[in-house]
């Protein structure tokens, strides 16, 4: 109805169906932007085939890709570039060495063990949230599926990380996490995107009404994105413009997040 992929995670495809045929050479890719279009959803990898991130990203996201991995039209102005220039050359690794860019940065284990120094510093992926539950604390986390800057794998890691340290029942009564389909990096996106988490999270903390579902909503109406892992599921009867049509449905399998280099990077920190 929407146009918009409910479950990418489980999403196969192969960016090939969309070569150029020959004498095309509109609305179709040629055999290198296929491979890089592979290479997108695959996410990198170093010479070994060992994988860096979690994941790629997701089919469905390709609308959000312009400006972030190539220029709009008519323009030279990559987003993403500027970006990942900024944190390589003046977060990601510790003072005292050689300085580098963008183009210096090499994909492999050595690249990766120097980024180590800077992990307790700044990055949140400790699930260790034991004492934020016990207060009382409440947490919503959700990510865009469609995010073209950081894959929703991520998020997945660090949401089953906090089930694994603090265990399944605490972190229900404490986290709800949510995948919002078509969603972009923080907000647009395709389909139904607009959702009010303020309101809530302060019913959740201050009437004790965890949230069961978020509505999406746009100008095709609206869908419930239910906690992860279950996806919404057209019930059979009502008008699919509408969120109430829907109910909740957990696939039979669930997703694993692939192996890769930085695993230990969401386990609680030695003390």
């Amino acid at each position: 109805m929407d146009g918009v992929i409910a479950d990418p995670l489980r999403c196969k495809f192969d960016p090939s169906v969309a070569a150029c045929k020959p004498g095309e050479t509109q609305d179709c890719l040629t055999p290198v932007q296929v491979e890089t279009a592979r290479k997108f959803y695959e996410g990198p990898h170093d010479a070994t085939g060992l994988a860096l991130t979690p994941g790629g990203l997701m089919p469905g996201s390709e609308l959000s890709w312009t400006g972030v991995f190539v220029p709009k039209p008519g323009e030279d102005f990559i987003f993403g570039r500027v970006i990942a220039d900024g944190a390589i050359a003046h977060l990601a690794f510790a003072l005292g060495g050689k300085p580098i860019g963008i183009d210096d940065l090499k994909f492999d284990r050595e690249t990766y063990e120097k980024l180590l120094p800077q992990h307790p510093l700044y990055d949140g992926t400790n699930p260790d949230i034991a004492a934020f539950a016990a207060r009382g604390g409440k947490l919503i986390l959700w990510h865009g599926d469609s995010d073209p800057h950081i894959s929703p794998t991520n998020s997945i890691s660090y949401y089953e990380a906090v089930k694994s340290t603090i265990g399944e029942a605490k972190a229900k009564e404490a986290v709800r996490f949510f995948l919002l389909p078509g969603v972009y990096h923080c907000e647009g996106g395709e389909g139904p995107v607009r959702t009010d988490v303020l309101t809530a999270i302060v019913d959740w903390v201050e009437r004790g009404a965890a949230p069961e579902a978020l509505i999406l909503r746009g100008a095709n109406g609206a869908r419930p994105v239910f906690p992860y892992p279950a996806l919404a599921k057209y019930s059979g009867s009502g008008d699919r413009a509408q969120a109430s049509s829907y109910v909740a449905e957990t696939p039979a399998a669930p997703f694993v997040v692939r192996k890769w280099i930085g695993e230990a990077l969401f386990a609680p920190p030695a003390k």
